[in-house]
């Protein structure tokens, strides 16, 4: 199997921020690169001792939350998704869905430049399915699926047991339970 050709061979910080509306500090991504026509591409974030969160999450011990490599991943598909748009206006926002399966598999430190491999894995009108590994080092940091919706109301799930899967709650964009 070939790997699809490059569209975007680089996206640096400069068009994610005419790409997406986060700014500091929840841009969580430095630049993308090699962003196929398969809907695929990395993103890159380089992961430094003075991030706001090294504050808090551990200072004797810093470590990057998982919390927030995730939603660079969702990050990372937004940039894919509105980039790979074509032949109609681009969405002005995209939101993070839902999350499956997310293992947290080794700590990503200050001074590691994590790659966020994502891949779409389908797609259905506004809503797109990326799958995503979190690779630091040649390493899996987290991996996961995980849905973008270019205009729909933010829900998130979260999957930790088959019977929390069976039995998820809800959240809509004020953070009421539905």
């Amino acid at each position: 199997m070939t790997d699809a050709p490059v569209r975007f061979e680089l996206v640096d910080i400069n068009a994610i921020l005419k790409t997406l509306p986060h700014r500091y500090p929840m841009l969580l991504i430095d630049r993308v690169i090699n962003i196929r026509s398969d809907y695929s591409g990395i993103g890159i974030k380089n992961v430094t001792f003075n991030e706001p969160a090294f504050q808090g999450h551990f200072p004797e011990r810093p470590v990057y939350p998982g919390v927030m490599m995730i939603e660079a991943m969702a990050q990372t598909a937004g940039v894919i998704g509105i980039l790979s748009v074509e032949g109609t206006e681009k969405p002005r926002a995209v939101y993070f869905l839902t999350i499956d399966k997310c293992k947290f598999r080794k700590p990503v430190m200050p001074g590691d430049t994590v790659e966020y491999h994502m891949r779409s894995i389908g797609r259905r009108k506004t809503m797109w399915w990326f799958h995503g590994d979190a690779i630091v080092d040649g390493c899996d940091g987290c991996r996961g699926r995980r849905w973008r919706d270019a205009d729909g109301l933010m829900r998130v799930t979260w999957a930790q047991d088959a019977e929390i899967r069976r039995n998820h709650t809800s959240l809509d964009s004020a953070g009421m339970s539905r």
